[in-house]
């Protein structure tokens, strides 16, 4: 099998398409990310599903995201870059489709899948051109993760239009829509063909196994790697869980909880807005712990508030915070990657895991102690992602040939 490369383009109209069709489907992304959340309430009660059952349709998506995630690695190699995030992103019409006419609880979980795996496609292959293309590695990918912001910001406000107008579906028929228009934006978009390396000399070559070797030894590259795995396990478990948690823990109004998640998202936007400003002028790992404490510290001050101002500040505070981890954690490892699909995959693959396991926990647990008890779970991975950034911040202050 030959192994591809990409031809670069070097600040030329075409590339900067290529960057502006990975935002805009970066935003399409954010908003299939939290359609099964926000819209959780809603299927609970029109299909009558449990706590257990509502936690592993989000999971579903989850592993959907996962099986993107570790294709995304080695479907470029089959079919070049261009047709392997097509096939992987035509799927989110049909999950839309799905959840809107069954509840049947297999198809349901199917939807998801399908959900999470156009979502997946997107995300990777985001992250993976953006890297070749951005001009500012840390700004671009901060930007990139800023629209995804952007699309998960605006999902609640649909989701309450159509709630007030009722019909809460249409949602799914909006997601469902913007499916379709990401596959064209992808079938139209200039990406240069993917070569064989010996070809041409102007292009550039995706490692082989032995130049793999450095960054899967590397210290640096795994503890990125756990970083995302805990990062995302919180992430999807609060975005999955938020909306249902207010409303039946009866913190909150049912509007007021869909709101609730407008603003977690529109603090991430802030938040990746801001690291994207701050890039190059304070160090990424010093960044990356700032982030993390405050990350922990807003959780908890979430968790424990019963008024509606410090539920405010703590989901405020909270979103900022986490807003920066993902992007500036894989800016982090871009050079030592070098635009490999596969590292990528790997580091994403990784985070998949947390992605599928906490809303099943989640769920779980809620099911035997109530749905307050499930979403404390969250601070204890919330832990775990800051122990990981001070491991990264030690090994970053250590002589290279140990990292």
């Amino acid at each position: 099998m030959k192994l591809l490369s990409i031809q670069t383009l070097h600040n030329t109209p075409e590339e900067k398409r290529i960057v502006l069709t990975c935002f805009a489907a970066a935003c399409v992304a954010g908003i299939s990310s939290q359609t099964l959340g926000v819209v959780l309430p809603n299927l609970r009660e029109s299909y009558q599903l449990s706590y257990e059952l509502s936690g592993l349709l989000i999971s579903a998506q989850s592993v959907g995201t996962m099986t993107a995630n570790i294709v995304s690695g080695l479907l470029p190699l089959l079919l070049g870059r261009k047709r392997s995030v097509l096939a992987l992103t035509c799927w989110l019409m049909l999950g839309a489709v799905i959840l809107l006419l069954t509840g049947n609880p297999l198809l349901l979980m199917a939807a998801g899948f399908m959900i999470g795996l156009s979502r997946g496609g997107a995300i990777n292959f985001g992250n993976v051109t953006v890297g070749i293309y951005g001009a500012d590695k840390t700004r671009s990918m901060n930007l990139a993760h800023a629209c995804f912001a952007v699309g998960a910001l605006c999902t609640p406000f649909s989701a309450m239009f159509f709630s007030a107008i009722h019909w809460w579906k249409g949602a799914l028929a909006v997601t469902g829509i913007l499916g379709a228009i990401l596959v064209f934006l992808y079938w139209t978009m200039p990406l240069p063909a993917d070569r064989n390396p010996s070809a041409r000399s102007d292009t550039v070559p995706v490692p082989n196994i032995s130049s793999r070797r450095p960054y899967l030894r590397s210290r640096r590259f795994w503890t990125a790697g756990f970083i995302l795995l805990f990062y995302i396990a919180a992430e999807y478990g609060i975005s999955g869980w938020l909306v249902t948690y207010f409303k039946e823990s009866g913190l909150l109004s049912g509007a007021l909880s869909q709101f609730m998640s407008s603003l977690l998202w529109a603090a991430i936007l802030i938040g990746r807005l801001t690291c994207a400003t701050m890039a190059g002028k304070i160090q990424r790992h010093k960044l990356l712990i700032l982030s993390g404490a405050g990350f922990v510290t807003f959780l908890v001050l979430l968790l424990l508030s019963s008024s509606p101002f410090l539920i405010v500040v703590g989901i405020f505070g909270f979103g900022f915070f986490m807003a920066g981890i993902y992007p500036s954690t894989l800016a982090g490892v871009n050079e030592e990657i070098g635009g490999s699909d596969l590292a990528m995959s790997i580091l994403v693959t990784m985070g998949g895991i947390g992605g599928i396991g906490m809303p099943a926990a989640i769920g779980y647990l809620s099911e035997r102690t109530g749905i307050t008890g499930g979403m404390w779970l969250l601070v204890a991975v919330a832990a775990a992602t800051l122990a990981m950034i001070l491991y990264n911040g030690y090994l970053q202050r250590q002589p290279s040939r140990i990292q």
